[in-house]
């Protein structure tokens, strides 16, 4: 197959772990023998060609890239509604569909190109299959998450600023859940889209059971230092915590919010790392923690723990308990009730003699998110879209002749 990938973002450009997904699925796919073009954002227009995938990096046709900075509120504002409506982007999509003529369309994250790389796919008749990463498409924000609270219901605002998104949805034809949390939130919005949960591939690794020794217990967060990641609760219940279990923070946030945190949590056993090679925190951990307060879609770092034999503590919300079998590779918590991180904490601590055998099945626990088994149900799901949708091509030729 013919396959034009369209992403906001591409490694070395990284906002988050989407970046990285979708490097790996375009690369596993070229390796089957397909053609992979992938038509993504930078801060300079160049093409060049990255272990068999063609890499086309162009300007944002929105206002600003949103990987760089973000300007003022107004501004903000205005790239929400022009992510929804913009000729621009458009055109530059449909430019790329007529050079490139792919047999189908993969859109692993659309912010920037927005609602009208769905409409371009249609206009140029060709199958269109979008991967869930976010809550893009019914919330403004991506999170579904404000005021420290998961949101039940859509505000005005997202309603507002999401309408175009939904609207351009109808025009999708598969769908990609990352969890089957994420899928069924969004199956209402996307009514023509044959939908499928396929989770994030990783990149696995030989990898050894670690071993429990007697010089305290190593625990480690790694990510944004954000409110919604849930550092906050996680920072309070490790001062309760005895003071042979150490905390390794790994990861940046809004330097007042960071400074902040180290001035309210100065205990010499919680440690702050800054930006860190994550394999270095891996390695000198016993536990990752994943306190998120929102509904995290996937939780990638889980399942790279995972495959460094690093079993996961991880809250119950979005596709985190998905990922996590209680007391065989990490155990789980709910974030709104008080004590519940403190007691899988102690949990931990009262396994220690069992620890090996919550490492080994960490490590087996990964081999499932291995790049190659997912790379083949995404090619699974693509060639079912571009037989389907080849097969109503004549009866939407029809209806059109009515």
């Amino acid at each position: 197959m013919k396959i034009l990938v369209i992403s906001s973002g591409y490694p070395p450009d990284v906002k988050g772990g989407g970046e990285h997904s979708t490097k790996i699925i375009s690369e596993e796919l070229a390796a089957r023998g397909h053609e992979v073009n992938v038509l993504t954002l930078s801060s300079h227009a160049v093409s060049e060609i990255i272990n068999g995938v063609n890499v086309h990096r162009v300007l944002s046709p929105n206002l600003y890239w949103n990987f760089n900075p973000q300007p003022s509120s107004a501004k903000k504002i205005a790239w929400h509604l022009l992510d929804n409506v913009n000729p621009r982007a458009y055109w530059l999509v449909k430019k790329y569909l007529q050079q490139f003529d792919p047999d189908v369309v993969l859109t692993s994250t659309i912010e920037n190109f927005g609602a009208e790389a769905w409409r371009a796919c249609r206009a140029f008749n060709v199958p269109v299959v979008h991967v869930l990463r976010s809550y893009y498409v019914l919330c403004y924000r991506g999170t579904c998450f404000k005021n420290g609270q998961n949101c039940t219901v859509p505000c005005t605002e997202c309603q507002v600023l999401t309408l175009g998104r939904r609207h351009a949805a109808k025009e999708v034809n598969g769908l990609i859940g990352i969890s089957e949390y994420i899928l069924d939130k969004h199956i209402p919005a996307f009514p023509n889209a044959h939908a499928r949960v396929i989770y994030n591939p990783v990149q696995t690794r030989p990898a050894t059971p670690k071993i429990m020794h007697d010089t305290g217990l190593h625990f480690g967060y790694l990510g944004r230092l954000e409110p919604e990641k849930g550092i906050e609760p996680l920072l309070e219940t490790f001062i309760q915590l005895p003071e042979s279990c150490i905390l390794h923070i790994g990861g940046t946030g809004n330097d007042d919010y960071v400074a902040y945190l180290k001035d309210k949590y100065p205990q010499p056993n919680i440690r702050f790392l800054g930006w860190v090679n994550a394999k270095e925190v891996y390695e000198n951990i016993h536990y990752l923690i994943l306190p998120a307060q929102w509904h995290e879609p996937f939780g990638r770092v889980v399942v790279e723990a995972f495959s460094y034999g690093v079993p996961v503590i991880g809250a119950m919300r979005g596709g985190i308990p998905e990922l996590i079998q209680e007391g065989e590779n990490g155990y789980l918590f709910e974030p709104s009730l008080p004590h519940s991180l403190k007691e899988a904490c102690t949990k931990a601590l009262q396994g220690s003699a069992h620890y090996t055998e919550l490492s080994c099945r960490a490590i087996q626990s990964s081999g499932y998110f291995e790049k190659s088994a997912i790379a083949a149900k995404y090619e699974e799901l693509l060639a079912e879209v571009v037989v389907n949708f080849k097969q109503d091509e004549p009866n939407d030729a029809a209806n059109l002749s009515l």
